[in-house]
């Protein structure tokens, strides 16, 4: 398990949950952070990713673990995405291979990988999950939470 940590704070967290940390000396977002450790997996010769948000509060090992077993349906070649609640965004993205799609995070993220996906040629699939749905991107996303 990798994480790009954008402060020394996050990266003491991900340390203590065992995850081995790349420290960004000037985080510059989503899309740059996932790009670093897509590199570095490569660099370890990875055959594939699975990129997660690092804002969702309920995420658990459950979800994880059934994602990745929905991603191994896809083939050599494939997209697995878990949609965010709300402005069509991605909150977790299996890559197989790791540069298979370009990166899209943000609004509307969701179509942009299915577009790019089907432009490739490279196979699709939506993985529905509660526990992946929910972000903290505004405060009304903490209402949703507290409502359970």
């Amino acid at each position: 398990m990798l994480a790009v940590a954008g402060s020394q704070a996050a990266a003491e967290l991900a340390r203590l949950a065992g995850a081995e940390v790349l420290l960004e000396s000037e985080p510059a977002g989503q899309n740059p952070a996932a790009r670093r450790g897509i590199e570095h997996a490569l660099s370890c010769q990875a055959e594939a990713v699975l990129l997660l948000s690092s804002d969702l509060p309920l995420v658990s090992r459950r979800a994880v673990k059934g994602m990745l077993a929905r991603a191994r349906r896809l083939g050599p070649r494939g997209v697995l995405a878990a949609p965010a609640t709300g402005r069509g965004g991605t909150n977790a993205l299996y890559l197989r291979p790791p540069e298979v799609v370009s990166l899209h995070f943000g609004d509307d993220s969701l179509a942009r990988f299915e577009r790019e996906a089907a432009d490739r040629g490279v196979r699709f699939g939506l993985y529905e999950s509660s526990a992946l749905a929910l972000d903290l991107d505004e405060p009304g996303d903490l209402s949703s939470l507290a409502a359970g």
